[in-house]
């Protein structure tokens, strides 16, 4: 189960002018002080409906959208009954969740979503009702971007772990012909050659023997001799889980959660998003890369009423 990360910025509309916002505060007034049904759910242009709530652990909240029903039956295996859910659920809506991560001081979100549940277009459209509760018009859009993880090639030989790494033959390269050669193809001109090399089991290290093909991918003649490279690596001791990288291609930035643990999910996602300094360090370089000279002020004086409770209740 993967949470994807994002940062994002406020877009007031009036002025035209981005600011760099945390809306930690502002979530949690929400869901503390709102009571009317009406404001916690919503339903967005294309009819799905939409429930925001906070859950027990801090900083991680539940967007809910209704699951279908006719897509679950319940079963007693013992009696070989099956019976429609809706007459053990009464009045209660089955809801399909998503989890969201809120960073308490960065503009940062982790959303771990499973097939039919609340995409992150969902979670943008109910952020920007929640920013614009008090506004006949929408003053205030909220803009989420990925956050991107790379690994440069300056960077491949600093890996702390890696347990693959494959790489796909330049075609007029000279390791392609003594390929073909080996294996009499000829010169496979419309056919691509890709070499892996991974370890035997997953309680053996083989960095070490990889560290030949990795200077050789660290410097700039190897795209002479690969199209393409991969790697199966951890960037440092911090990062938990082995993650998927291909050189000089950027992915979005990610942990991974176990929902058959014994811990809740809560509780893991949590953990995770708070002790990956990668999060924020990734967060702090795509401002200074993007939005060099943004503001952490708001453009727009009604701004204030979100942070009052009153506004909520």
């Amino acid at each position: 189960m993967k949470i994807n990360y994002f940062t994002y910025t406020i877009d007031f509309l009036a002025p035209g002018l981005k600011s760099k916002i945390c809306i930690s505060d502002i979530l949690n007034l929400f869901c503390s002080y709102t009571q009317k049904q009406s404001e916690l759910e919503k339903t967005i242009p294309n009819g799905k409906t939409l429930y925001f709530a906070k859950s027990i652990q801090p900083n991680v909240y539940y967007l809910l959208t209704p699951a279908l029903l006719n897509d679950y039956k319940s079963l007693n295996k013992s009696k070989g009954v099956i019976s429609d859910l809706q007459s053990y659920l009464g009045t209660d809506s089955l809801e399909k969740v998503t989890y969201i991560y809120v960073d308490p001081k960065e503009p940062v979100l982790g959303i771990s979503s499973s097939l039919g549940g609340a995409n992150v277009d969902d979670l943008t459209y109910y952020l920007d009702e929640v920013l614009n509760i008090s506004n006949k018009s929408n003053e205030y859009q909220i803009c989420l971007e990925p956050l991107s993880d790379s690994v440069k090639r300056t960077d491949i030989t600093n890996l702390t772990l890696v347990t693959e790494a494959g790489v796909t033959l330049s075609d007029h390269s000279a390791t392609k012909q003594k390929v073909c050669a080996l294996f009499g193809l000829g010169s496979l001109d419309n056919a691509k050659i890709e070499i892996k090399i991974k370890r035997s089991n997953q309680n053996v290290n083989i960095t070490k023997e990889l560290t030949p093909l990795l200077k050789t991918l660290s410097g700039n003649q190897s795209k002479q001799q690969f199209m393409d490279a991969h790697l199966r690596a951890k960037r440092n001791h911090l990062q938990a889980t082995i993650k998927d990288y291909q050189l000089d291609h950027s992915s979005i930035l990610f942990d991974t959660v176990r929902p058959t643990s014994k811990r809740p999910v809560e509780e893991q996602i949590e953990e995770k998003a708070s002790r990956n300094a990668d999060i924020r360090q990734h967060a702090a370089e795509h401002f200074k890369n993007v939005y060099s000279n943004i503001k952490q002020q708001a453009h727009c004086g009604r701004w204030s009423k979100l942070q009052d409770k009153k506004t909520f209740v």
